[in-house]
């Protein structure tokens, strides 16, 4: 029999979510407040859990994913980049502190020190990216509009100009 799978080696996962044999860590009421009808006030549940090589946080009621622990590649003496291929199979939130600890499938630990600001601030960057910036647009002359939204703009216009003439 014909054994070719064997020459090929596993690279990536699309659409993982979590590691079966691996643990999840459940932070009740730490997420970032939520707007919805049932809980406007309270904040919403966090979950750490192992997606093949890294740790991911979640969040449960917008059940989007809010950060990703993955260990960065490793080059070799010979210039060869090499990808962590270890799965990570516990994954531990410390209470006080602002770490995650990683345990891997080959006995490792990686000890990752979390700074929430720097996290909250490149989220919002990221949405921002998505959304893009509000974009205003000067009316042209012979747009349709409101009968006189066109003299109100075109007296506040005239009166900004007779305010710079008078200033200088």
């Amino acid at each position: 029999m014909v054994k070719a799978y064997l020459d090929y080696e596993h690279a990536a996962a699309f659409g993982l979510t979590a590691t079966p044999t691996s643990n999840v860590q459940l932070l009740p009421g730490v997420g970032p407040r939520c707007s919805s009808s049932s809980s406007s006030s309270s904040s919403s549940d966090l979950v750490w859990c192992c997606c093949g090589s890294a740790a991911v946080l979640w969040h449960t009621q917008q059940r989007q994913q809010l950060l990703q622990l993955q260990p960065p590649p490793v080059v070799s003496l010979e210039g060869e980049v090499e990808v962590y291929r270890q799965r990570a199979t516990v994954v531990a939130a410390a209470a006080a502190a602002a770490a995650v600890a990683v345990g891997y499938s080959d006995g490792s630990v990686r000890v990752w020190a979390l700074d929430f600001a720097a996290a909250a601030a490149a989220a919002l960057q990221q949405q921002q990216q998505q959304v893009g910036p509000p974009r205003l647009r000067a009316p042209s002359p012979g747009a349709a509009g409101p009968p006189g939204r066109r003299q109100r703009l075109g007296v506040g216009l005239q009166q900004q100009q007779q305010h710079q003439q008078h200033q200088q």
